[in-house]
């Protein structure tokens, strides 16, 4: 866990959790303060981290794949601390459900809306705090072994499809570089699918080249967007099971290693963006024909 032993605070350091009779609410304000403080340091130099380094981006990813509702923050924190992590839960949750915290272990801060509060100048303000949670891994619980279901790859294909923000053509007389099976012409927005190619290849290229049609606002430079694309249709390959391949980046390109700490952290959330906008659009396709097949056995 990279960097987590500064963030070790203790059970029973928590006045509310122990019901100490001494508790100081100013101390122990101060303490979490500085814990939220530690958790955002973290955030930008994860940030960094994760900017330079192929492997640690790669982490990112498998992080924001598994937790496709946690902020970039929270999966730079994530990833800075346990990568592998599969299962979160604080600690009500795990006893809630009669799951013990191994002995030793320390918790993942995370960070959560917290209370509304009324600033100085009479508007309101969300709380954020830093939280303890623990992965499944550090707990007493045991997988169940159940295997996963996984959607027919023609099925994903259909839905990927619908969320392509252009016309997907099949044409033989199409020549594509590289011998791949999507591509989008910025040209004539249009993306061109080879139907001849391996399922999987054909899904996993038909995502990055859908990213490139949503992230095309005119005048598009394809090799300004490479990495990104790559990297959301990586995500969408991870959360829907299909095989991504071997990670394509050795090297970071340097448009992306030499950015700031703010450029870096909103290019990482255009890639959560652009993945979720089209993993939600697959699943609502996948809703839809489930209550039709619903419908059809009434």
């Amino acid at each position: 866990m990279n960097g987590s032993d500064e963030f070790i605070l203790t059970k029973e350091a928590d006045g509310k959790e122990n019901g100490a009779s001494d508790f100081d609410r100013e101390e122990w304000a101060r303490l979490k303060k500085a814990e939220r403080e530690r958790a955002y340091d973290l955030i930008d130099q994860e940030a960094m981290v994760v900017a330079a380094s192929a492997p640690c981006l790669k982490d990112f990813l498998d992080v924001q794949s598994r937790f496709p509702e946690y902020s970039v923050g929270n999966a730079l924190l994530l990833t800075a601390q346990m990568p592998n992590a599969a299962r979160l839960g604080d600690f009500s949750y795990w006893k809630e459900r009669g799951v013990h915290i191994q002995r030793g272990e320390v918790g993942i801060i995370l960070l959560k809306p917290g209370k509304e509060y009324t600033k100085a100048d009479g508007s309101t303000g969300l709380r954020i705090d830093a939280r303890h949670f623990f992965d499944v891994s550090q707990t007493t619980l045991r997988p169940s072994g159940v295997p996963e279901k996984k959607r027919d790859i023609r099925a994903l294909l259909k839905a990927l499809t619908s969320q392509a923000p252009c016309e997907i053509r099949t044409d033989d007389a199409v020549s594509f570089p590289e011998n791949r099976a999507a591509w989008y012409d910025s040209g004539t927005q249009l993306i061109y699918a080879d139907k001849g190619k391996n399922p999987e290849v054909l899904f996993r290229e038909l995502a990055e080249e859908t990213v490139h049609a949503l992230l095309d606002r005119g005048e598009y430079v394809r090799e300004e967007h490479e990495l990104t694309a790559y990297c959301a249709s990586y995500v969408i390959c991870a959360r829907n099971g299909v095989p991504a391949g071997e990670f394509r980046y050795r090297e970071i390109p340097d448009g992306f290693s030499s950015l700031g700490v703010k450029e870096i952290k909103a290019q990482l959330r255009t890639i959560r963006d652009l993945s979720g906008r089209v993993c939600q659009g697959m699943d609502r396709c996948f809703e839809r024909e489930a209550e039709r097949s619903a419908e059809v056995e009434r």
